[in-house]
């Protein structure tokens, strides 16, 4: 069996986390899969031995556990409102989508708690918007596909769910005078 090499980035220092997992030399039945050595990176940091804190390069336990179930490291969401294990931090520019089924750019407010949601535990973040000159709030949980980072990508997919019109203002990227003003203007 080959070695896997993992590579994840996370949200606040975009600085690439790598961790490379190895074979036994033994039997195939005394070589760890690929799952196995996840879990026990992930308990390992989920308790710590020393209590010293982790050093900036270390993945966080929840970045540990959340990143342990994408399906390949390869993989990106395919559509807008796709669950997909995002982590994020206060103060993080990120899209959410609204009870209306509209997409919203919103600043993040917390470190997220874990919820349980229709019967299963989720990881949920408080985000705060603006639209007519109004301020509101919503719980969002990228696990149930409603929390998104702001990136290229993720507007990209908003854009082709829309119609080519992104949900905030209905310019799309490329739009004359750049990358629509109401996404850039009223929600930055």
């Amino acid at each position: 069996m080959p070695s896997v090499s993992l590579t994840f980035r996370r949200s606040r220092t975009r600085s690439p986390i790598t961790t490379t997992m190895g074979t036994s030399t033994g039997t195939s039945d005394d070589a760890p899969s690929p799952i196995t050595s996840l879990l026990s990176l992930a308990s390992a940091t989920a308790s710590p031995s020393s209590p010293s804190p982790p050093s900036p390069s270390t993945p966080s336990s929840a970045t540990t556990l959340v990143h342990a179930g994408i399906p390949a490291p390869a993989a990106h969401p395919s559509w807008a409102a796709q669950p997909w294990p995002y982590i994020f931090r206060t103060g993080d520019r990120a899209w959410a989508l609204s009870g209306n089924g509209r997409w919203r750019r919103v600043t993040v407010l917390d470190d997220g708690e874990q919820e349980e949601i229709d019967g299963r535990p989720l990881i949920t973040y408080t985000a705060t918007w603006t639209h007519d000159g109004l301020t509101f709030r919503g719980a969002f949980a990228p696990a149930a596909g409603t929390l998104k980072p702001d990136t290229a990508r993720v507007r990209g997919l908003i854009e082709d769910e829309r119609g080519g019109r992104y949900a905030c203002d209905g310019e799309g990227v490329g739009a004359e005078g750049g990358e629509g003003k109401g996404c850039w203007g009223e929600y930055a």
